[in-house]
């Protein structure tokens, strides 16, 4: 990945960066900790899909971050479902 223009308001541009990151990163937690509270307060077990941090450190679950300068903007994890499918998990902005 690299350096990405975002247009925020017309005339000025915003530069942020997407890259693989470690869901263990303390601004990282800061952020997926609500998102994981949020989904098993709102939601039945049986359907409480994100994953924890388990989950997102396992060896085939790429992790990535979207960061203005040094300044998280959001997160999210690939999982491959079968052959021909990919999940997106845990993405939070």
């Amino acid at each position: 990945m690299g350096r990405n223009n975002l247009v925020a308001n017309p005339g000025s541009v915003a530069t942020f960066e997407a890259q693989r990151d470690s869901p263990e990163s303390d601004d990282v937690r800061s952020l997926l900790e609500p998102h994981l509270a949020f989904a098993n307060e709102h939601s039945p077990p049986e359907d409480v899909h994100a994953l924890d941090m388990d989950g997102l450190l396992a060896d085939d679950v790429p992790f990535f971050s979207i960061r203005e300068d040094s300044t998280l903007l959001g997160v999210g994890a690939l999982k491959q479902l079968d052959q021909g499918h990919l999940g997106l998990k845990s993405i939070h902005t």
